[in-house]
């Protein structure tokens, strides 16, 4: 019998200011796969990507509704998430060759953690951020 309180995270949802210029970045240049293809949701688009095990939901404003406030990282709730990459310098430079806007260089983050992997993080499309991690251990 499996643990009935065992969980797995299905998948994140992003929503969008510009629905077509957010499913560019997340297939064009962080490479991720098209799960689900963008369609009609009622009056707005979605679509799932997947970049490996992590499934993301992309959608936008419905027609006539205010976009939510701005990104602030000082903010409750979901602050950044992480993807976790096989080259991590190869990523980088690819990343920056597509004028992607990094919030922190590449940086090994100060802890007690001698596995402590080397770090980056960017910015998306809405000004979320994005950390990339090497998935090498230090």
């Amino acid at each position: 019998m499996t643990d009935p309180m065992s969980v797995l995270i299905h998948h994140i949802a992003i929503r969008t200011q510009d629905f077509w210029k957010s499913y560019a970045f997340y297939t064009k240049i962080l490479e991720c796969q098209v799960e689900k293809a963008p369609y009609k949701f009622k009056t707005r688009n979605l679509c799932f990507l997947r970049c490996e095990n992590l499934s993301i939901e992309l959608f936008d404003n419905k027609p006539g509704e205010e976009s939510p406030q701005s990104y602030n990282s000082n903010r409750y709730g979901l602050v950044h998430f992480a993807i976790e990459v096989k080259d991590f310098p190869d990523t980088i430079k690819t990343l920056k060759s597509k004028d992607v806007k990094f919030i922190k260089d590449p940086f090994i983050p100060p802890s007690n953690d001698v596995n402590q992997v080397m770090i980056a993080k960017i910015e998306g499309p809405d000004g979320q951020e994005i950390e990339i991690r090497d998935c090498k251990t230090g």
